[in-house]
């Protein structure tokens, strides 16, 4: 999702804004793209000259000093390139004094109310990948932008909100630039719904539902000729929060398709989400429908709905019952809503908080709460169980090649022995003596849990957050006996990758790790 600043015109409101998108970003588990929009409008007591020198020498240097010290997150600048507002000369201006000083990429306002020459505009600035709006888009625009891959982003609803002529969607796929749709959320559109921005887009400019879906979706700028890999699901978007473009939530549906999936390539994002492949974030939708055009067929009744899809109904189902077309919605793989409402919310109609980090759906299983244990021992230690050492079900690490001297055993057996009270000591010492003598090594398998481990459902740790959860997760899957080499003996793969020197080891650390709070580090 990307948001805008742009409404406030000096320096300190631009950036109050900046700042705020930065904190909402924190807290929302979705992908959001600030953008610094500064040169939105030329302030009343200004010409454009001036208004331009305010963007690029106070507002820039500015936010140079906000990104330095991580109180803002921008990544892309934006300028309303039109009559009575800034100029192509400005825009690029502008634009590139934003990558000289911070590395910002364009996506700027073009051709909205008369023709900017935006398309070549855009082409010639080193930095910029993506138009907005584009209504009166010119031949040679639309020539520049399709070879030099800049994005076309295409917003139906503004155009029939103000009523202008749509952009010449069909003129600019056939002629191979990317297009992408957005919904232009602001005062002026007020749309927070992208199958009804789908919908119109159909209607409007003509798309086919096939390009609808691509261009609301994040993948890569690719030509429509050219052919989507069959190997990767691509998925369509919904629209979950106010925005002025795209939004990065999706429906979990396998397409190949000629085409291109835009969105994320005009806020580059496209290496983050956009298809359901490995290194990418799990963002998805799941619909209650076996027709997946239902999206965009009941777009116009989406005008009702919320953005997160309450009041979307669709008919679906044996009975033909009506319910909530979209199911749920996925973010990093974690449900956040479901029926149009929010995980936490309890009351149809109530306020609708989303849940912080680390509590979605987070409900510890007793059955796990063996690692949130520790080396806590009652009065006598657990049962020595010989069978522990060996299991014949699993393969097991070969004798280390080790030859200490007895003084380096001693030193080996007190240090094993620090994890323990004293009055184990006698009884724990003779059997750590016995393993360093028969496998080289002290792996303390009287510790080790009697349940298999497996990469258990994260959610269902005893864990505070979710990055602890997280991290328990990948220790246990790298102690699965389906994954490890030697699992007893704490070797993931390759023979050398030890994850815990014994099991008292893997039972501390799991232990601090339910403990941790988001504020604590683990050192060890």
């Amino acid at each position: 999702m990307e948001i805008k600043s742009g409404y406030g015109l000096d320096t300190e409101t631009e950036i109050k804004m900046l700042r705020a998108i930065h904190n909402v970003s924190k807290d929302m588990p979705i992908k959001i793209v600030s953008t610094f929009l500064g040169a939105h409008a030329v302030p009343r007591d200004m010409d454009p000259d001036a208004a331009c020198d305010v963007v690029c020498y106070e507002m820039l240097p500015r936010l140079e000093e906000t990104q330095r010290s991580g109180v803002t997150s921008v990544s892309l600048i934006d300028a309303f390139c039109e009559d009575g507002f800034f100029t192509p000369e400005h825009t690029k201006k502008i634009a590139e004094e934003g990558y000289r000083r911070l590395g910002l990429l364009a996506n700027f306002h073009g051709d909205e109310l008369t023709d900017q020459g935006s398309g070549t505009l855009a082409s010639s600035c080193r930095n910029a990948i993506a138009v907005s709006h584009l209504e009166h888009v010119n031949e040679k625009s639309i020539q520049d932008m399709a070879a030099n891959k800049v994005v076309a982003v295409a917003l139906p609803s503004t155009a029939f909100l103000l009523r202008l002529d749509p952009p010449p969607v069909r003129d600019l796929i056939e002629k191979g630039v990317p297009v992408a749709l957005a919904s232009d959320y602001n005062p002026n559109c007020p749309v927070m719904s992208m199958p009804l921005v789908m919908n119109q887009a159909c209607v409007m400019t003509g798309m086919t539902m096939e390009e609808a879906l691509v261009a609301s979706t994040y993948m890569f700028s690719l030509p429509l000729s050219l052919s989507l890999s069959p190997d990767l699901i691509y998925t369509p978007l919904l629209f979950i929060s106010l925005s002025t473009h795209p939004t990065s939530i999706f429906t979990l549906y396998p397409f190949s398709h000629s085409g291109t999936i835009n969105s994320a390539a005009s806020i580059a994002v496209s290496d983050e989400v956009g298809t359901i492949e490995v290194g990418k974030r799990g963002d998805m939708l799941l619909l209650s429908t076996d027709v997946w055009q239902n999206l965009i067929y009941l777009g116009m009744g989406a005008m009702r709905c919320s953005p997160i899809g309450a009041g979307l109904g669709g008919v679906g189902g044996a009975s033909n019952e009506v319910r909530h077309l979209i199911n749920e919605v996925l973010v990093g793989g974690r449900c956040v809503v479901r029926d149009g409402y929010f995980m936490d919310d309890t009351t149809i109609g109530a306020n609708i908080n989303l849940v912080p980090h680390g509590s979605i759906n987070a409900v510890p299983s007793p059955d796990y709460a063996f690692l949130s244990e520790g080396l806590d021992l009652p009065e006598t230690l657990p049962p020595y169980d010989p069978s522990n050492e060996r299991c014949p079900t699993v393969p097991h690490s070969p004798k280390r090649p080790v030859h200490p001297t007895p003084e380096e055993k001693r030193l080996a057996i007190r240090n094993a022995l620090r994890y323990f009270p004293n009055k184990f000591h006698e009884e724990l010492g003779k059997e750590f003596m016995r393993e360093l003598d028969l496998y080289g090594h002290i792996y303390m398998y009287r510790f080790r849990p009697q349940k298999r481990l497996r990469a258990w459902n994260s959610r269902a740790l005893p864990a505070k957050n979710e990055q602890t959860r997280s991290v328990m997760h990948q220790i246990l899957n790298n102690l699965d006996p389906d994954v490890a080499q030697f699992p007893h003996e704490l070797v993931t793969y390759g023979g050398t990758g030890s994850v815990f020197q014994n099991w008292a080891q893997f039972r501390l650390v799991m232990k601090y790790l339910s403990e941790m709070s988001d504020e604590q580090t683990l050192v060890m």
